[in-house]
């Protein structure tokens, strides 16, 4: 059935190579083998481990996060072996986003590698919304700490705090300086995220 479904060169190849075979040979080929013989032809070892080994390094730098996908999708076809789970997928499509977008997706309970795309077509999107380039390594820790503000049932503008540490006064300077900047809150009037 594999066969059949060859086209121009590979059909060729296939041709000739049944010929060779014999008839009862080649009716009878598993397609394990079949395989193995067509790899053999059109991707050999050389080729594989360079293909494999482009995977393992591919990055998203400054593709789209759906054209990181396809890239890496495609390029993921070649490189099986490192990829036994889905969760070795989801790692290392997550390890290639741009640090910007991986912060946001790892933070994420991820189900899926389908939910993995998405948390990081939000996050390319909130950014493209909010016309932010890559974020500096300085201005990282206050977007974090700007995103965690919440609005209270006054319409005061006030820290979310984090279990894991409490914001410093440093910290609460750096959101009430960056606050001003947001648009007003339509729950309480102030300005924050």
């Amino acid at each position: 059935y594999a066969g059949a479904l060859l086209t121009k060169q590979a059909l060729t190849w296939w041709n000739n190579t049944g010929k060779a075979m014999g008839l009862q040979e080649r009716d009878d080929m598993p397609f394990e083998a079949f395989k193995a013989r067509f790899l053999e032809q059109y991707c050999p070892k050389d080729i594989q481990r360079r293909l494999e080994k482009e995977f393992m390094e591919l990055k998203q730098n400054e593709m789209t996060v759906s054209e990181y996908e396809r890239v890496f999708n495609e390029k993921a076809q070649f490189a099986s072996r490192y990829l036994p789970t889905e969760a070795e997928k989801i790692d290392i499509f997550v390890e290639g986003l741009r640090y910007e977008i991986k912060d946001f997706v790892t933070i994420r309970e991820i189900t899926s590698f389908a939910k993995a795309v998405e948390y990081a077509r939000r996050r390319e999107y909130d950014l493209m919304n909010r016309k932010e380039l890559p974020l500096g390594p300085e201005r990282e820790s206050e977007d974090r700490i700007v995103a965690t503000m919440t609005c209270g049932q006054s319409g005061s503008v006030r820290p979310k705090r984090s279990q894991s540490r409490p914001m410093t006064r440093t910290m609460i300077q750096a959101v009430t300086t960056r606050s001003n900047t947001f648009p007003k809150c339509q729950g309480g009037g102030k300005a924050h995220e």
